[in-house]
């Protein structure tokens, strides 16, 4: 029993010492990839990707989805990306459940989408947060439930995820999962708008239609200066 505290010592300092240089090879990698030195980048994930390095698996499964430095291959990206969905990588839960709901280098299966998305959502993923919310809005692979698909549109609006804000504005503008109320659509989607999200324009559009330019102007101004959180 002594010598059991020595032991874990031992082993958490050896494991400390060889996370070490790991991180700064991770870290090396993440600077390649952000200055556009792709094949660079891709040499210094592969081998922590192999020795199980979640976030370089992670990073892998995006460089093969947006063919950087890679060929594009989503069946090669499912696999990093599954592998570090595993590991509990969030945003990695996020993209293995888009993958599944689209179909993209896996089969489409929405039962395993909603699965990966709700761990991932519940850690706070905002994309996740957003597709969750579409999942229970178009009743994919789950009932159709606009209060819950409103949760999660909130949640991702709240840290900002421009599709969370329009998806939201929409909800509010439409009354669906909530009363309707233009002017809270007018806000949330001025928001997306103002994250260039064309998407968010013409059902903007709609409820500018709705509202005299004295209120609009009002709005702007509370969406300018308000923090999220204390928009509702």
């Amino acid at each position: 029993m002594k010598t059991t505290g020595p032991i874990l010592a031992a082993g958490t300092l050896a494991a400390l010492l060889w996370s070490l240089p790991a991180a700064a090879d991770r870290e090396a990698a993440m600077a390649a990839l952000a200055e556009g030195r792709y094949q660079t980048a891709f040499t210094e994930f592969k081998p922590l990707a192999e020795a199980g390095d979640s976030h370089a698996q992670s990073y892998l499964g995006m460089m093969y989805r947006e063919a950087l430095g890679v060929a594009r291959d989503f069946e090669t990206s499912a696999v990093w990306y599954q592998r570090a969905a595993e590991a509990g990588d969030p945003e990695a839960q996020s993209m293995m459940g888009i993958y599944y709901a689209e179909g993209f280098g896996v089969e489409q299966d929405y039962d395993q989408s909603f699965r990966w998305l709700s761990m991932a959502a519940e850690q706070g993923e905002p994309n996740a947060q957003n597709s969750l919310g579409a999942l229970y809005k178009h009743g994919y692979g789950v009932p159709v439930d606009d209060e819950l698909a409103v949760k999660w549109y909130r949640a991702a609006a709240l840290q900002g995820h421009a599709f969370g804000q329009k998806n939201l504005g929409t909800m509010y503008f439409r009354g669906r999962g909530l009363p309707q109320d233009s002017e809270q659509a007018y806000m949330w989607l001025t928001l997306a708008s103002n994250q260039g999200l064309a998407q968010a324009l013409d059902e903007l559009d709609r409820v500018r239609a709705t509202l005299t330019p004295e209120k609009m102007a009002e709005l702007d101004q509370k969406a300018r200066t308000t923090p999220l959180f204390l928009l509702e």
